[in-house]
């Protein structure tokens, strides 16, 4: 969608703020729009400093000068003008080439000052944590192994992975989407031909607008009939304590086994002290 609504300021800022009106938020929702904008047009396939220094010159212009458009639609200009010259700030001198925990420090500052909370860490999920966090991931990652190394440092419910996929497979194609993790898609003939379309510059605004209207409901529909089909598999058990943890009985075993020797030296001791 932020690629179609290009030179349509209305569109982006009503898609933005119908999600979230938060200004960290919009500020880095601009910057992400103008950076995915960028590598689509002049076809980047890296990010370096000059690239990132320029989009966030290019988001903070834009704030200013939509600024009427932000009040229009919900938003609170002055906020979210401010916030974007914080993510201005961060993004012009961001050190892509140190080590994570001198890039941490750096980030960290700017997050907080945009949060009731003090952070420490950037896989939190707040917009000016994991903006950065993404940018550096795909900079100093692997190709093909970005997603997994996000999922490790965010988690799985972290919004960390989202980015770092929405930000390479602009950079790289959706070739850097791990096999395993697109055959068991679901609903993925459609998703498989909504990329082609794009990747083809032949998709409509109407075959968008319809697929997201759509889609939450089709993707339901194809996990309740693939839960219906695996309820009637019956998982394989083996030996007769299939339903017990290994660990438990062990640890039950041992406990046991002491329980029995101590109660053995008891009833011995009081034997003695009675004899006396």
């Amino acid at each position: 969608l932020f690629f179609l609504h290009k030179q349509n300021p209305i569109s982006t800022i009503q898609f933005i703020l119908s999600h979230n009106k938060n200004a960290a938020t919009c500020a880095a929702s601009v910057f992400v729009f103008i950076l995915l904008e960028t590598i689509i047009m002049r076809q980047l396939i890296a990010l370096d400093s000059v690239v990132l220094k320029q989009t966030a010159e290019d988001a903070y212009q834009f704030v200013q000068e939509h600024s009427a458009l932000f009040f229009n639609n919900g938003g609170n200009p002055q906020n979210i003008i401010e916030a974007t010259k914080d993510l201005h700030d961060l993004i012009i001198n961001l050190p892509l080439e140190s080590d994570e925990t001198h890039y941490t420090r750096y980030c960290i500052p700017f997050a907080n000052r945009w949060s009731k909370n003090e952070y420490t860490r950037l896989t939190v999920n707040h917009p000016f944590t994991l903006l950065p966090l993404a940018l550096y991931c795909v900079h100093t990652g692997q190709k093909d192994s970005l997603l997994y190394s996000a999922i490790h440092k965010g988690g799985k419910i972290s919004l960390l992975t989202p980015l770092v996929a929405l930000i390479a497979t602009a950079l790289y194609g959706y070739d850097v989407i791990p096999k395993n993790l697109i055959d068991t898609v679901v609903n993925k003939k459609r998703i498989l031909q909504l990329l082609a379309l794009l990747q083809s510059h032949s998709i409509s605004i109407n075959y968008l607008t319809e697929f997201f209207q759509n889609e939450e409901k089709l993707t339901q529909k194809e996990l309740e009939e693939r839960e219906s089909k695996l309820k009637h598999i019956k998982s394989k058990q083996t030996g007769k304590n299939k339903d017990k943890d290994t660990y438990t009985s062990m640890t039950y075993h041992v406990v046991e086994s002491w329980t029995k020797l101590d109660k053995a030296k008891w009833k011995k001791e009081r034997k003695r002290i009675r004899e006396k």
